[in-house]
């Protein structure tokens, strides 16, 4: 099996969630590597990661962008080959790894995903995201399909298009997608991925009027040719369209768990 690693950047708001977090990858039988991204100056938080046996580096600055960058790094410098990015919300599914790494004998895959459960507060299941592949070639026109937690990513690959662009405070998982993508294929699996924690204080779900602004304004950069004036006309249709799905389902969720 081909060393496989994950970062999960912190700041150690709670405790509680990062644990279910961490726990998560420990338990995946391969063993990957794991590493916490946290702010200088956290001597309680480095207490709680010492205490149980966890590594930590330091972002270099108060950027998630940043974050990731180091977080690859500092895995690509100990060997590793592939690595993911997990929440200090988030749950890594069990067995989720080991199939991931299996898309990865094609030697033309970069990237390797699947699907996404969107959990709320208490771990209740909101929806789930199944992540189809083929809408990779249309992601500058809709919103961003591919689910960042738990995906994993060739660390050469991460290093040749020059890691995540840390200009960006938000939505910079999709500008690292859709330069990704040029490099090779990716790659959906069966198999579910991660639950992806949604609530108020988390960036993408607390943040959601400037992600989608944001997202638009990366699609239009990467848009080329008669993508522009399509993605002009019609991605801020299927960006509200996705929104009003995206929240309708929440709804549906919550009241049906009633």
């Amino acid at each position: 099996m081909k060393t496989v690693g994950y970062f999960v950047p912190t700041l150690g708001n709670n405790l509680e969630w990062l644990d279910l977090s961490l726990q998560s990858i420990r338990q995946q039988t391969c063993q990957p590597e794991l590493v916490v991204v946290i702010p200088i100056g956290k001597s309680k938080l480095e207490d709680w990661l010492l205490q149980r046996n966890y590594s930590f580096v330091y972002e270099e600055k108060p950027n998630l962008s940043n974050a990731f960058n180091v977080g690859i790094r500092y895995l690509k410098d100990t060997g590793v080959e592939l690595v993911g990015f997990l929440g200090d919300d988030d749950i890594l599914a069990a067995g989720s790894t080991e199939n991931l790494v299996s898309a990865f004998h094609d030697k033309k895959v970069v990237a390797a995903f699947g699907g996404c459960t969107y959990i709320d507060e208490t771990g209740q299941n909101l929806f789930f995201n199944k992540s189809y592949p083929m809408l990779k070639s249309v992601m500058t026109i809709i919103p961003n399909v591919l689910p960042n937690p738990g995906a994993l990513i060739r660390t050469d690959s991460w290093a040749k298009i020059g890691g995540y662009d840390e200009n960006l405070r938000i939505s910079m998982d999709l500008d690292f997608w859709l330069r990704l993508r040029k490099l090779g294929k990716f790659k959906r699996v069966e198999h579910p991925m991660s639950s992806f924690r949604w609530h108020s204080n988390s960036l993408t779900a607390g943040s959601r009027a400037e992600s989608n602004t944001v997202a638009r304004e990366i699609q239009r950069k990467h848009s080329k040719g008669i993508i522009i004036p399509i993605h002009v006309l019609f991605a801020p249709m299927f960006s509200l369209l996705a929104e009003s799905i995206l929240l309708r389902s929440i709804k549906n969720s919550k009241i049906n768990s009633r």
